[in-house]
């Protein structure tokens, strides 16, 4: 069976471009995919590792060759050109690097998630895992796609872009997508299916006429229609005068929400507690996406705030969790004591709504942990 970019796929790749200028602060062009059913991963990559989390587990691969990787990571934490350039030179990629492009990848998930999602719905998410120079086991993976191209990164880089796609994740995924064209061709159908019977009746209502049966066509015109009503289609909910009463009055007036302080670090969680006990606030604070969504079902939130200090990857990791997630309030503030222009507008891209640097005010803290305005 061969490999070929479905609707989807195709998407999630040209949403790419756009996204890594935006977070690198570079023109980037990136060549039309080209599909394989083999990949022999090598030296001078780097592999970042992704998980389908919903709606079903699975593990897939973003691969940059290590020249761009280096030239994102650089830029991310605005490091002088020419550093950059001889870090490429010298294929030089140490922990600092690992990190920054660990939050560029975060960002990257971004279009992929509205790729998937703008295809096959809000359920589908993918979120970055990992980020390594050292190989998986491809035969780990079992059967695989590989959808692969040339970026160009300004005039700072140029390498393969690798997604690599294994049939477990792929094939669910393109199955979704043929079934909901599936569906929307069968809808299709059933309307073409619908005028020879009109045409029947027309031939018969003439034949009606011929004997003087006018009101008998009529009522035969409607019969079709009235069927629909009468099996529930097109009747609405049935709701009783209390019902419709109760609903009413619940949403009268407006549910005051929850802030959620997300914080992975214990000293950070106090630090908020006692900045935010004398403002009156109605707060939470959780350690992790887990916790926050827990809490998304059992309460109303109204706003998140994510500590980027006491957060992984500058809170990035968080922001492409929640992203999609139903229930999650779309008020989303990022709190920084070290901002940069590389973090806000990966933060922003993320799906932030709002980005507040410290230190934070009394005004501040209790404009973004209030009620929305």
């Amino acid at each position: 069976m061969s490999f070929v970019a479905d609707k989807t796929l195709t998407r999630m790749w040209h949403a790419l471009p756009g996204l890594v200028g935006t977070v690198v602060s570079e023109e980037t062009t990136l060549d039309d995919l080209e599909c394989s059913r083999e990949w022999l991963p090598g030296g001078n990559q780097y592999y970042a590792r992704l998980e389908l989390a919903e709606p079903h587990s699975g593990t897939l691969y973003l691969v940059f060759e290590l020249a761009l990787a280096i030239a994102c990571a650089g830029r991310l934490v605005v490091r002088p050109e020419r550093a950059i350039r001889e870090n490429i030179e010298r294929l030089t990629f140490d922990g600092d690097d690992l990190d920054a492009m660990g939050e560029c990848v975060n960002t990257f998930c971004a279009a992929l998630n509205e790729g998937l999602q703008g295809k096959l719905g809000d359920a589908y998410r993918v979120v970055f895992r990992e980020g390594s120079r050292e190989a998986p086991d491809a035969s780990l993976l079992g059967p695989l796609g590989l959808a692969r191209g040339r970026l160009v990164l300004g005039g700072l880089a140029t390498g393969a872009l690798s997604l690599v796609i294994p049939d477990a994740v792929f094939v669910a995924v393109r199955d979704a997508a043929d079934e909901h064209d599936e569906t929307e061709r069968e809808h299709g159908d059933e309307g073409e299916d619908e005028d020879p019977p009109a045409a029947d009746d027309d031939d018969d209502d003439d034949d009606d006429t011929s004997h003087g049966k006018p009101r008998q066509r009529k009522a035969r015109k409607h019969e079709p229609r009235k069927a629909a009503v009468d099996d529930g289609e097109s009747a609405g909910p049935l709701l009783s005068p209390e019902e419709l009463a109760a609903i009413r009055e619940a949403t009268r007036a407006p549910v005051r929400g929850v802030a959620m302080i997300v914080a992975e670090r214990a000293n950070a969680q106090q630090q908020w507690r006692e900045s935010l006990i004398g403002t009156g606030a109605e707060f939470e604070i959780v350690a992790n996406f887990h916790q926050l969504l827990t809490v998304c079902r059992l309460r109303v939130v109204e706003s998140i705030v994510v500590d980027a200090d006491a957060c992984s990857a500058g809170g990035l990791t968080l922001l492409a969790a929640i992203r999609g997630q139903s229930g999650v309030p779309h008020r989303r503030v990022v709190v920084a004591s070290r901002p940069t222009q590389t973090h806000l507008v990966a933060c922003i891209g993320g799906g932030a709504s709002e980005y507040v640097c410290r230190p934070l005010d009394e005004e501040t803290l209790a404009r973004i942990v209030g009620p929305a305005t």
